[in-house]
């Protein structure tokens, strides 16, 4: 029996579980990656803007590399080999896409912007929660993780164009 990662039969779900491993994988990467161009230590505050999110970042890089070997380890009759919905691989790329451009845009529109509009589309899009609901939600996520880190801890985060 053939690899179901390479068959032209369908996206079946061993297949679109291991796509999905390698997106989140080249997510944490750029994640970690763009992490370095922030301090890691502060002279004034101590801990820089990198300090949490690289720590973060690198266990979610060894638990991607983990979720990645252990799909591409499995033999294909372990796996299911119904097709996957395409909504699911939609929306499963969608993410992805979306994560990576937060990413990019941290620079231009803030860390705090950037993942304030990130959450506003993704609760819209893939949790079907009212617009007034998800920017409410955003707005208090945004506040809150504002008051945690840079008020508290006193963590200097990416301004962008706002800051």
């Amino acid at each position: 029996m053939k690899d179901p990662l390479f068959t032209k039969e369908g996206m079946t779900l061993a297949r679109t579980e291991r796509w999905f491993s390698l997106c989140m994988l080249g997510t944490v990467l750029v994640f970690f990656i763009v992490s370095f161009q922030y301090n890691f230590i502060s002279n004034e505050s101590g801990v820089g803007a990198a300090f949490v999110p690289r720590i973060i970042l690198f266990f979610l890089l060894c638990l991607s590399l983990y979720y990645v070997w252990t799909n591409f380890k499995k033999q294909p009759d372990e796996q299911q080999e119904s097709s996957s919905p395409p909504s699911i691989v939609k929306k499963q790329m969608t993410l992805a896409i979306m994560l990576a451009l937060c990413v990019a845009v941290i620079p231009l529109l803030g860390m705090l912007v950037s993942l304030g509009l990130f959450l506003i589309f993704a609760l819209r899009y893939f949790e079907n929660i009212p617009w007034v609901k998800s920017i409410v939600f955003s707005v208090i996520s945004i506040v809150v993780m504002y008051l945690l880190f840079v008020k508290w801890l006193k963590i200097i985060l990416p301004g962008g164009v706002f800051l």
